[in-house]
């Protein structure tokens, strides 16, 4: 599994890394807060930081790269990295656009339970569908995002923030 996991790691970095060399119709990095639901891992849900750049491909379709990393429980450390594919529905004093994308989630916990000493070390590659909305200002775009991320940890995600056109 680690290696079909760093394949796919690999191809993903390549793909998105060829679309910072095109000229984009748009560029932009930034960031913002993050929630993610409670899910079958965690006993509850999580706030987290989120550090996004999006690449216009054409009028309609954009790329958009996230890292989440959520301030977990006690000892579990929790962060994802997302590739998406957005499709933009409405581009007029607020931008609209649907999602869907890979995300590669990575969970550990150093701890015990119960008195017993415990390490677990995972990473797994889901599915993410969602939309999301832009408001332009003097300074850059406002957005917010709900998702839902489909895997062994299946949870809803909230997302907004401000980017920058680079």
């Amino acid at each position: 599994m680690k290696k079909v996991l760093n394949i796919v790691l690999a191809a993903s970095v390549c793909f998105l890394a060829s679309f910072i060399h095109v000229e984009a119709k748009e560029k932009s990095i930034g960031g913002g807060l993050v929630f993610g639901s409670k899910s079958d891992g965690f006993q509850s849900s999580a706030l987290g930081i989120d550090l996004r750049g999006v690449f216009g491909i054409n009028d309609k379709f954009r790329i958009g790269a996230d890292f989440d990393y959520y301030f977990a429980e006690e000892n579990v450390t929790f962060w994802v990295i997302d590739g998406n594919l957005h499709y933009v529905f409405v581009e007029d004093e607020v931008l609209v656009y649907g999602l869907a994308g890979l995300a590669i989630l990575h969970v550990s916990f150093d701890g015990s339970l119960f008195g017993v000493p415990v390490e677990i070390d995972e990473t797994d590659i889901g599915l993410n569908l969602g939309g999301g909305v832009e408001f332009p200002t003097k300074f850059g775009v406002v957005f917010g995002e709900l998702k839902l991320q489909i895997e062994d940890l299946t949870q809803v995600v909230i997302a907004g923030g401000v980017r920058f056109d680079i």
